[in-house]
């Protein structure tokens, strides 16, 4: 099986980001992890789960519904990879699955029913154009371009074979770094303002303005929940799927948190609410979640729910 040009293509992602900032300034703005693809499959998983990645890009060889992962030169079948990243990325903290090999768009499909946006190649792909496309894909996304400009003008120039899943978000309003050349991508490197008190929940930090574009309707939610006269008890936010619904109460929720509105504030998913009330309550402090696990679901709930209460 030949070799391939693994380390080049790194390299070629790093360029990117250096033209865009400076040979010396781009890791302020972006943070690379790579793996050795010599190493075992698990380091990427462990990677994955230690630093909760915004982009996953996969460089390797692939065929039809499998790719090869690790040093055992094993190909792993679709619905493993599938079953590995839907566990990963429950909170769906990684926005884009980049399968940049030959054969990939049965993987890529599989993946796209758990992460936001994913780019798979249907033919066989030679390493000039896996270079090309990775190179031209992040120099315009560091250069504040939204995920689908910046994908029909690398899949363009590299090779037709590309495509990109976007099932569950817009990629025309999909950007990780503004046109001020800030990252809008990780919660981490977002400043947090100095009035946040009280406890908070899963809010992932927030987004920024120009990936959330729904300024108008956040200030709506705002004035019903922050009215203290004629203040709504309860809000619901509907739409299309894809909308940005999600996003809209998530930010809404992260500047109540950062104002010091509110002494609690949680987003909790609805699909997994037992696990949920679970973490919610031991950020309560109303017991380590070891306690809590073993307790009833609904018993957990009425504990959480009295909490809130008294609050």
């Amino acid at each position: 099986m030949p070799e391939l040009a693994v380390r080049e293509e790194c390299d070629k992602v790093s360029t990117a980001f250096q033209k865009q900032w400076g040979k010396h300034l781009w890791q302020q703005h972006v943070s690379i992890y790579d793996v050795d693809p010599s190493k075992r499959s698990t380091d990427l998983v462990n990677m994955i789960h230690k630093y909760s990645p915004d982009v996953v890009h996969i460089a390797t060889h692939g065929e039809d519904r499998a790719l090869l992962m690790g040093a055992c030169d094993a190909f792993v079948e679709d619905w493993l990879i599938e079953r590995v990243f839907k566990a990963l990325n429950e909170s769906r903290k990684i926005r884009l699955v980049i399968t940049n090999s030959c054969l990939s768009t049965r993987v890529a499909e599989k993946l796209s029913g758990h992460v936001d946006f994913v780019v798979g190649h249907r033919d066989k792909l030679p390493d000039a154009s896996a270079l090309g496309f990775s190179e031209t894909l992040y120099t315009f996304l560091a250069d504040g371009n939204s995920l689908e400009n910046s994908f029909i003008t690398a899949s363009g120039l590299a090779n037709t074979s590309y495509h990109l899943w976007a099932t569950r978000s817009d990629p025309t309003r999909m950007r990780f770094f503004t046109n001020d050349n800030s990252h809008v991508g990780v919660a981490s490197m977002l400043p947090r303002a100095s009035g946040s008190k009280g406890v908070q929940y899963n809010l992932d930090g927030g987004v920024g303005a120009a990936e959330l574009r729904r300024e108008g309707l956040l200030e709506r939610l705002h004035m019903w929940l922050g009215d203290s006269v004629g203040g709504k008890e309860r809000v619901c936010v509907f739409g299309m799927g894809g909308a940005g619904k999600s996003t809209l109460v998530r930010q809404c929720l992260v500047d109540a948190h950062r104002g010091g509105e509110w002494g609690v504030v949680a987003f909790v998913n609805a699909d997994r609410l037992f696990s949920e009330y679970i973490e919610l309550g031991a950020a309560l402090g109303l017991g380590r979640k070891t306690e809590l696990q073993s307790r009833s679901g609904e018993e957990v709930r009425d504990k959480v729910f009295a909490e809130l209460r008294k609050r």
